[in-house]
């Protein structure tokens, strides 16, 4: 279901390439987050390696059950494609409470690559440019932390 201004409420980003940015809104429905996985099906497909940015900013509802079953199953489906891609997943997600169980999933259920929880967009998005930095990824000189903070905190991806 997209939004007032006709955005899908699940989209991808990669724009911000080797930063892929999902933001997940409240009131998505299956198709969304059928196109936020063929989105990152091209990015695990893409070469070389990239970070995700997930932002749940705008998201406090829980998933339906088939929603929750078609992640995993496109989870398991790419596992060693994400061991292999993907350096590490930060997590916006502003709830303490929701931040903690994530960090309690993650311990209990090893996901395929680092995943992080952070409370605040400039915290996500600092360590996925270190994150990147560290495995030496090409950024493009105008894509800056600044850049893509100022961008999802103004909703412009």
């Amino acid at each position: 279901m997209a939004t007032e201004s006709g955005r899908p409420r699940a989209r991808t980003s990669l724009d911000y390439w080797p930063v892929v940015v999902n933001v997940i809104e409240n009131g998505h429905d299956l198709a969304e987050i059928e196109d936020v996985l063929a989105a990152n099906e091209v990015a695990l497909s893409r070469g070389p390696k990239f970070v995700t940015i997930r932002d749940f900013r705008a998201h406090n509802q829980q998933v339906t059950a088939l929603q929750r079953k078609r992640l995993a199953q496109w989870q398991d489906d790419n596992w060693k494609l994400i061991q292999a891609r993907c350096l590490g997943v930060a997590n916006i997600m502003p709830s303490p409470v929701v931040r903690g169980v994530l960090r309690a999933v993650f311990w209990m259920s090893t996901p395929p690559t680092r995943e992080e929880v952070f409370d605040t967009t400039e915290q996500a998005v600092a360590a996925a440019y270190r994150w990147a930095k560290e495995a030496n990824l090409l950024i493009p000189s105008g894509f800056t932390p600044e850049r893509l903070t100022a961008d999802l905190l103004a909703n412009k991806i």
